[in-house]
């Protein structure tokens, strides 16, 4: 359930309790998009069982609080693991200039589709808090090939330096304004 009509509506929290405590509902989750979401719900005590956050190589804005959602029993599932396919981009819009040198430096250290898809997935997989990686496929082929691009990475990530003062409403593809496709 998407975080913000849980915190605009505590009701539906409560009724999913109600529900888990029935025996209806075998576990709650949360999608989250921010960590002031994140801070209001374990302020308010609405401790889920699943939350799912967006996390990747540019997006690590949740990586402090994974230790206290373990510590919590709270299963963490990553979503945008390519960053709704942006990190793929050959020209990037305007908006995104203050990661571009970011990308680039990524591209150029895994110059191959199959190295990047690697690169990308292996870097949330390797996270010992992360029980669940999500990720979207358009086919059978494309997820054996995301499969395929993970085991071909065998030595340790190298990754560019994260851009200082990294603008994080820029990493929530909500916030785009032009369609990337």
């Amino acid at each position: 359930m998407h975080g913000d009509l849980l915190l605009s509506n505590t009701e539906i929290c409560k009724k999913l309790v109600g529900e888990k405590e029935k025996g209806r509902v075998k576990k709650i989750g949360f999608s989250i998009y921010t960590t002031e979401q994140l801070q209001i719900f374990l302020d308010q005590n609405m401790i889920p069982d699943i939350v799912q956050v967006q996390y990747n190589v540019l997006d690590r804005r949740f990586e402090p609080w994974f230790e206290i959602l373990q510590e919590l029993g709270v299963e963490i599932h990553t979503r945008s693991s390519f960053l709704q396919g942006l990190f793929f981009l050959q020209e990037l819009p305007d908006m995104f200039n203050d990661i571009k040198p970011f990308i680039d430096a990524l591209r150029e250290i895994y110059p191959t589709q199959e190295l990047l898809v690697g690169a990308l997935l292996k870097f949330c997989l390797q996270c010992s808090h992360i029980d669940k990686v999500v990720i979207g496929v358009q086919s059978a082929v494309q997820l054996e090939f995301n499969i395929n691009a993970v085991s071909c990475l065998n030595d340790d990530l190298i990754l560019p330096e994260l851009p200082l003062n990294l603008n994080h409403q820029i990493l929530l593809p909500y916030n785009w304004k032009s369609n990337l496709s």
